[in-house]
């Protein structure tokens, strides 16, 4: 099935904070989620046989757009997401991103203004790297609602 929204959940948690926000942006359409917690991702630099890297470019191959959402862990994205970032940019892979539209948003207990400055600063850097196309990002609630607004203006039902 080659789905057209892909909605990746850096959250450990299944049905957290991350996946309800995800759900209310994305109210209305069919979408597929991934879970970055239910793969093995490993390091940048580490060898393993049983990494599953691969598994993810492909539901990211089969999207048009892209929504990322990521709590904020100790003043930064998940692990899991950085992790992802790491290895997706190893300029030996083929470039599974081209030409999709991110649209992105972080959740958390009150996180600073530096917080997000620097989660926004490396999603946009990782957006050129991967030339996607940067839609926008939501660090509230009012971001959200205003995210969702482009989202179904430029995906309309």
């Amino acid at each position: 099935m080659n789905n057209q929204i892909l909605f990746i959940n850096s959250s450990q948690h299944l049905n957290g904070n991350t996946v309800q926000m995800g759900m209310r942006l994305l109210k209305k359409y069919d979408y597929k989620t991934l879970s970055l917690i239910n793969y093995k991702v490993g390091f940048l630099g580490q060898s393993d046989n049983n990494d599953e890297l691969d598994k993810i470019f492909t539901e990211i191959k089969n999207c048009k757009v892209l929504i990322i959402g990521t709590p904020v862990y100790w003043h930064y994205m998940s692990g899991a997401l950085k992790t992802f970032i790491d290895r997706s940019s190893e300029s030996s892979l083929e470039n599974h991103f081209k030409g999709k539209h991110l649209y992105f948003f972080l959740q958390g207990s009150a996180p600073t203004e530096l917080s997000k400055e620097s989660i926004l600063y490396t999603m946009r850097k990782f957006t050129t790297q991967t030339e996607m196309i940067w839609e926008g990002a939501a660090t509230n609630e009012r971001e959200l609602h205003l995210l969702k607004v482009k989202f179904e203006k430029n995906n309309r039902i």
